[in-house]
């Protein structure tokens, strides 16, 4: 659809007849914009079609009249509030659901994962806020597979139920978790955690290339942690528990490993994985933090019957509670899994990352874009909001 008319292209080259160069050059690119009413009919067909939702639907839960929709459909004028609304219900900008490159705007990010239907809306708008903060991130400081990465991606193709409890175990002595427990920890003034958990994740970025960044939302989402495979980039939804953040990059860190295996994005949300990858997952975190062997070998050593005891053994490692239940149930130990809801681990709560604040690591990368002139200041302001995180 052309932009310009033959007689606005006429007055442009007669205003600027002494630089015919110039109103050529203004000619072509203003041919070369979109139409957004266009874009808007081309992009809701789009959606419609690959999202597999109809137009009452999106009309019943969007607040927009079907004529409207239809409107759009049909490529005619609607009021711009009705863009934002249609926009807002799909999770997308408005500038990109009339703009002309709404597949770079996630389009179809849960076209692969029928099976996440438990996901709510403002989960779905949550994750891909998440998406485009680590594509930004990557636009700074571009992905690079090294070379240890690349041998733990061969040798982890062959991980599976028989031995991905040695594979995590030999994982944990690589990390250094065989230096560290619970009850030591427990004894850390707050910024030694900190620090602690900061020089892992420095350790693992150095070593793989996959980046960890903490969220801290006010509302947190269904989900716990998220990978997405084509950034490497992991987000970790703030536990405010150290023991429960391990397991969460841990997990993360194995879907990572096996990134082939891993459609648009891998989410966390539970030790009850329904998919066999998911599976694997937690049990590779599990060995990491509560090697099976080993705690088998401290519960012979202890027999312990009573929560002291019990307590004891626990704090020897790295798991939350919940994953020392179940690897106690794993062994058998069923007259123990009960006393573990009695242990008192003393592990202060602590906010790994700001409550409700832009990551320090994409402030970062959105600055050095707008220094670069790379993105515009009304982009870089899209990108900083933080209104998805408390729910606004």
């Amino acid at each position: 659809m052309r932009y310009i008319s033959i007689k606005t292209e006429e007055l442009l080259k007669a205003v600027f007849a002494p630089n015919l160069e110039y109103a050529m050059g203004l000619i072509e690119r203003i041919r070369k914009q979109v139409d957004p009413v266009e874009m808007a009919s081309r992009n809701l067909k789009l959606l419609m079609k690959n999202l597999k939702v109809e137009r009452k639907k999106i009309s019943e839960e969007a607040g927009v009249p079907e004529k409207f929709l239809i409107a759009v459909e049909k490529g005619e004028f609607v009021p711009f509030s009705v863009y934002e609304k249609i926009a807002s219900y799909f999770g997308i900008y408005t500038s990109d659901f009339i703009g002309s490159k709404i597949e770079d705007s996630l389009i179809g990010v849960f076209f692969r994962h029928k099976g996440e239907e438990y996901l709510s809306l403002r989960d779905k708008h949550f994750l891909i806020r998440l998406k485009e903060w680590a594509r930004v991130y990557r636009a700074s400081y571009p992905v690079r597979e090294t070379e240890i990465l690349k041998k733990f991606r061969q040798v982890l193709k062959e991980a599976n139920k028989r031995n991905v409890e040695e594979i995590g175990t030999r994982f944990r002595k690589i990390i250094g978790f065989d230096d560290y427990s619970l009850g030591q920890i427990k004894k850390w003034k707050t910024w030694e955690v900190k620090n602690w958990l900061r020089n892992i994740e420095e350790s693992i970025h150095k070593a793989f290339g996959i980046k960890i960044i903490h969220v801290s939302p006010s509302a947190p989402p269904s989900f716990r942690s998220i990978y997405f495979p084509e950034t490497e980039v992991i987000f970790i939804i703030d536990p405010r528990n150290i023991a429960i953040n391990l397991f969460q990059i841990m997990h993360e860190l194995f879907h990572s490993f096996r990134k082939e295996f891993v459609a648009e994005f891998d989410i966390f949300n539970g030790y009850d994985g329904h998919s066999e990858e998911d599976f694997l997952a937690n049990q590779f975190a599990a060995s990491v933090l509560i090697p099976r062997e080993l705690l088998k070998k401290r519960l012979q050593q202890v027999s312990p019957k009573d929560v002291k005891e019990l307590t004891s053994i626990y704090e020897e490692f790295l798991g939350s509670k919940e994953v020392f239940r179940y690897r106690l149930k794993a062994l058998g130990c069923r007259n123990l899994e009960e006393l573990v809801k009695e242990i008192k681990p003393g592990l202060r709560p602590i906010y790994i990352t700001d409550k409700n604040k832009l990551p320090k690591e994409i402030k970062q990368a959105l600055n050095k874009l707008r220094e670069e002139g790379k993105i515009t200041y009304n982009r870089w302001e899209e990108l900083a909001k933080t209104d998805v995180l408390v729910g606004c």
